[in-house]
């Protein structure tokens, strides 16, 4: 889904636990570096995930509070 809707939103707030997950995972097993990188990453996407959902909030009650 290239424009900004909720389901997109809502996948790349997954993708965001996954690689959380995986940062900590990485962490455990003493791998510092990549956990950073992986942390880093979850951040990034975490962040994404908030202006998708901004945007699709924000177009929605744009259009009068119906799901355009």
């Amino acid at each position: 889904a290239p424009e900004a809707t909720y389901f997109r939103g809502h996948l790349v707030e997954l993708k965001g636990l996954l690689e959380e997950a995986r940062a900590k995972a990485l962490a455990d097993a003493g791998q510092a570096a990549q956990a950073e990188t992986a942390r880093r990453e979850a951040i990034r996407l975490f962040d994404e995930a908030v202006r998708i959902k901004d945007q699709f909030i924000e177009r929605t009650l744009d259009a009068g509070g119906t799901n355009p």
